[in-house]
């Protein structure tokens, strides 16, 4: 069976949400990958995976690096909630998947409790030693793109909407939330 990774903020973008210019040829391709799978005669299914993070990804080394220096970060708004899984529960969703019954529509896999990337990102500032990171303010946004990537400040505006999404067949996350998730990174950084 085929067994498509995909992204789960494409469910926001799915009930109406604005795209900024930066994110939406990203969002494009990835639909038009999804459509390609769909279309495909074997069969298969496509798995919306949340914002991924784990022990092997760099970006958390270096805002690792970065918060314990003091430096600000483009934290985005507090109330655009996103879904976050650990990369080991993203792999135990992709082989349940590949296990279960193929489908045509999305499926979701998420460690079910979205929450914004500030909260995410200022909980992971705490714990590596930095008690108030600083946010890069949105009036700063012009200058702020010398380092931040504009698609990336545009996915941090998005938030999850639309309905419920219908999840992986057989799949419970072992990281139930992000601080379980952030504390075995920690662990193994």
């Amino acid at each position: 069976m085929l067994v498509h990774a995909s992204y789960a903020f494409l469910r926001a973008v799915e009930a109406g949400e604005a795209l900024g210019r930066k994110l939406a040829p990203i969002v494009d391709a990835a639909l038009e990958m999804e459509e390609l799978v769909r279309i495909d005669p074997r069969p298969s299914t496509i798995v919306r995976l949340g914002f991924l993070y784990g022990p092997e990804f760099n970006d958390l080394s270096l805002y690792r690096l970065a918060f314990r220096i003091g430096r600000p970060y483009w934290a985005g708004p507090s109330k655009a909630l996103h879904d976050h899984l650990h990369s080991a529960d993203a792999a135990a969703a992709l082989v349940a998947a590949a296990n279960g019954r193929p489908t045509t529509r999305a499926v979701y896999a998420t460690d079910g409790h979205p929450v914004s990337f500030q909260r995410f990102m200022d909980h992971f500032a705490r714990k590596v030693g930095n008690p108030l990171p600083l946010h890069i303010p949105g009036i700063s946004r012009l200058p702020a793109q010398i380092v931040v990537a504009e698609e990336h400040m545009e996915m941090v505006e998005l938030g999850v909407h639309g309905a419920a999404a219908p999840v992986v067949e057989g799949f419970r996350p072992l990281f139930g939330d992000y601080r379980r998730g952030i504390a075995d990174v920690l662990d193994r950084l």
